[in-house]
C-alpha cells in the first residue's frame, strides 16, 4: 500500500476554486499528497480508497467552505481525521475558504479555536505555511528523537495577526481564550 504524507479533504465543489491548486503546489514542493482527483479511478470504491489513505497520512489539509460544512461525506471524513488526530496519529491544517469564525463555530465548534489559514491570503501563502508546518513537525520529531526541544515556528491566528508560540503562551497565561480577538 502506498503511503502518503498529506490528505486533502475538500468538497468536490471546491476542486476548481482551491483544492486542485493546493494539491499541485504541494506536490511541486515534493510533498506526497493523497488527492481524490489524482488517486481515484473509475469504478474505485471511494470509501475504501479514503479509508486506506487516512490510515497512512500524517497530515490533513481540510478546506472548510460553506459547501464542506453542509455535506455529510465531508463531515464523515473530518470526524475520522479528528479521531486520528486525537490519538496523535495525524495533524489537521485547516484552510478557511469563504467562511469565517462564526460559521466554523456554528458547524464545528471544536475546530473554531484552531489556527487556520484564510484562503484570501492566496495560494502561495497557504502552501508555504503548510509546508513550513510539516517541516517544523519533522524537525521537532528529529530533535525530540535526540533529546532536544522543539523548533521555533511562526503561527497564524484567525484574527489575521501573526504570533509566535511564546506570544500565545503569554496570552493564555493571562486567562484569555485563543478565541479572543488579539490586536
Amino acid at each position: 500500500m502506498k503511503e502518503f504524507e498529506v490528505f486533502i479533504s475538500h468538497a468536490v465543489e471546491d476542486k476548481c476554486a482551491i483544492a486542485n491548486e493546493v494539491n499541485q503546489r504541494l506536490k511541486s514542493m515534493g510533498v506526497n499528497v493523497w488527492y481524490s482527483g489524482d488517486e481515484l479511478m473509475v469504478g474505485d470504491s471511494i470509501m475504501e480508497a479514503v479509508n486506506s489513505a487516512l490510515k497512512t497520512v500524517k497530515y490533513a489539509v481540510v478546506i472548510l467552505s460553506p459547501t464542506y460544512l453542509r455535506k455529510r461525506w465531508t463531515m464523515m471524513e473530518l470526524q475520522a481525521l479528528i479521531a486520528r488526530e486525537h490519538l496523535s496519529l495525524q495533524r489537521i491544517f485547516p484552510i478557511w475558504h469563504q467562511v469565517g469564525y462564526e460559521e466554523v463555530l456554528e458547524y464545528l465548534p471544536l475546530l473554531a479555536d484552531r489556527f487556520a489559514i484564510p484562503s484570501e491570503k492566496g495560494l502561495h501563502y497557504i502552501v508555504d505555511n503548510i509546508a513550513e508546518a510539516i517541516n517544523k513537525e519533522k524537525a521537532d520529531h528529529d530533535l525530540q528523537s535526540v533529546g532536544v526541544g522543539k523548533a521555533p515556528m511562526r503561527v497564524w491566528h484567525n484574527t489575521n495577526h501573526e504570533r509566535t508560540h511564546a506570544d500565545i503562551r503569554q496570552i493564555l497565561s493571562y486567562g484569555q481564550s485563543p478565541l479572543d480577538k488579539i490586536s
